[in-house]
């Protein structure tokens, strides 16, 4: 089964928050960025392709519409674990995780 659409929610208000609050390598990212770096993060392949006037290259990978429901489970439990671990403060009222980052790390 694919994830649901509160999951889907809940994913897109964490990165918001964690977007907000965070930077990484001392750049800001918006919360799509961030969710490539997630997604890489748990070990779904990114690619980057040439754009069509090759001056650029575009992040290309697995979608999270595509995940199932447990690896979007996954995935949130991990931004929650970093999250928790990087000081920041999620604004959905869930407990904190129970594992830290590393232990999701290469689950994918």
């Amino acid at each position: 089964m694919k994830r649901s659409l509160p999951q889907n929610d809940r994913m897109w208000a964490m990165l918001t928050d964690i977007a907000a609050q965070k930077d990484h390598m001392g750049r800001k990212y918006p919360p799509d960025g961030w969710k490539l770096i997630f997604m890489a993060a748990i070990g779904r392949e990114i690619q980057f392709i040439p754009s069509l006037d090759g001056r650029a290259f575009i992040p290309w990978g697995q979608s999270s519409s595509d995940l199932s429901k447990q690896e979007m489970t996954d995935l949130i439990d991990f931004m929650a674990a970093w999250g928790a671990e990087s000081g920041v403060t999620f604004h959905d009222g869930e407990p904190p995780p129970v594992h830290s980052a590393a232990d999701y790390l290469g689950a994918g």
